[in-house]
């Protein structure tokens, strides 16, 4: 077995050479290795010279694209600060899910605190900093047996308010329902 020490390069394809430098040059700051306009392909240095590598190969406006993503490691300071840096480069910083965000997200599996954003092309690029806690993937003690005993004394305690006092559990039922439209006015908000 070889052992991998690391990603070294990778690459992304591009509609516009020019404007895909711009951003990664000046809004991400990476270091521009070489380009080689004949074959409308440019080389970064990320990380600093000889670290890693990335290119970015020109391939029109076909309607064959890909849309890829790439992660980028940063520091923690960084990434806290990275929402304020991306909106001032018109670049919209964005959660997990693609939605607008002002901070990273936690990924307590691994654990690490990460913001993604899209470049020029659409391609998704991720700001990612490793946590250094333990990860969390968020086992209970005795699971299955924990949780399910946790859910049948919750259901046997809802059944037992209900029939002690059903006046008032059908008010309370009214007042959680009557609380979902809120839920999701203010979740889109």
């Amino acid at each position: 077995m070889i052992p991998v020490r690391g990603l070294f390069e990778s690459h992304l394809t591009v509609t516009n050479l020019e404007r895909s430098m711009a951003f990664f040059g000046s809004t991400l700051g990476l270091e521009l290795a070489e380009v080689f306009r004949e074959r409308r392909v440019a080389f970064y240095w990320i990380g600093g010279r000889g670290n890693s590598m990335l290119g970015l190969w020109e391939v029109g406006t076909g309607p064959q694209r890909l849309s890829l993503h790439l992660a980028f490691r940063v520091d923690l300071d960084d990434l806290l600060d990275a929402p304020a840096r991306l909106r001032a480069a018109h670049a919209v910083p964005l959660d997990f899910d693609g939605e607008p965000s002002d901070e990273p997200v936690v990924l307590a599996w691994m654990p690490a605190a990460s913001l993604y954003f899209r470049d020029p092309d659409g391609n998704l690029l991720e700001l990612l900093s490793m946590l250094p806690d333990a990860p969390r993937p968020f086992k209970t003690w005795g699971y299955p047996v924990t949780p399910a005993l946790f859910v049948l004394a919750a259901i046997a305690i809802v059944l037992s308010v209900i029939r002690v006092s059903p006046v008032q559990s059908a008010v309370g039922a009214g007042l959680m329902i009557a609380g979902i439209p809120a839920f999701y006015y203010w979740k889109r908000q």
